[in-house]
């Protein structure tokens, strides 16, 4: 398998691990728990890219492109935070909405309510 394939999939990796995150309590959190959430589906995701390439071993387009969805992630979180009164995002639903705006494929979560 060639690394731009590892690359993608170990995006969709990081995707899926920090939606499972994300919603396991309900609720984001703060920016630095979306961070400690960032930096577990992050090593998950480098895991599965050293496993699987083939040539380079250096995650570094990897690492790069975890780095702007996380990036985007945060600022979505403050702007959706901004603009509501409460601090809160109590339902999976908005969740939900949030990261499908950011992964490449919207994400699917099992109605955990």
């Amino acid at each position: 398998m060639y690394n731009e394939d590892v690359i993608q999939e170990a995006v969709q990796v990081y995707e899926e691990r920090m939606n499972d995150l994300m919603t396991e309590n309900g609720d984001i959190g703060s920016v630095y728990e979306l961070r400690r959430k960032h930096s577990t589906a992050k090593f998950e995701a480098v895991d599965h890219f050293i496993k699987n390439c083939r040539f380079e071993v250096n995650p570094w387009r990897l690492e790069k492109e975890l780095r702007e969805k996380f990036d985007k992630l945060v600022d979505t979180v403050k702007k959706h935070r901004k603009n509501r009164k409460n601090n809160m995002f109590s339902d999976n639903k908005s969740i939900n909405n949030i990261w499908s705006s950011i992964c490449h494929k919207p994400s699917e979560i099992a109605n955990q309510q």
